[in-house]
């Protein structure tokens, strides 16, 4: 009867153990789900923000390239107008600075008196 007694109790002691860690592999396989359902919730959160900041900056870089390209076509021009300028300048200048020679040198020149 003792063996009988001691068998039952171990019987119980197993099956109770047995129990105790099915219910908590259950409960820790539940867990992990939870934690790897957060978990990629969080990461598409986090590819969702990235994606947005990256269109933002490439929103404000555009802006900036075009107000760079705006500014240098800006400097272009003018530069253009003052080099047009210069060349006309410098084509006057040299125009009357030959006019002028040529009058020094007509003025010397003696003219034949018959003709």
């Amino acid at each position: 009867m003792e063996t009988q007694i001691l068998t039952t109790v171990l019987v119980t002691i197993l099956s109770v153990g047995a129990l105790s860690t099915i219910v908590y592999l259950a409960f820790a396989v539940r867990n992990l789900k939870r934690e790897s359902e957060r978990s990629n919730i969080n990461l598409v959160n986090f590819h969702q923000d990235y994606d947005a900041y990256q269109v933002d900056v490439d929103r404000t870089l555009d802006g900036l390239y075009k107000d760079l390209d705006t500014r240098f076509d800006r400097v272009y021009r003018k530069l253009d107008k003052k080099v047009d300028e210069i060349y006309t300048e410098l084509d006057n200048i040299s125009n009357h600075k030959l006019q002028e020679e040529v009058k020094k040198c007509v003025k010397h020149i003696v003219l034949p008196t018959d003709v």
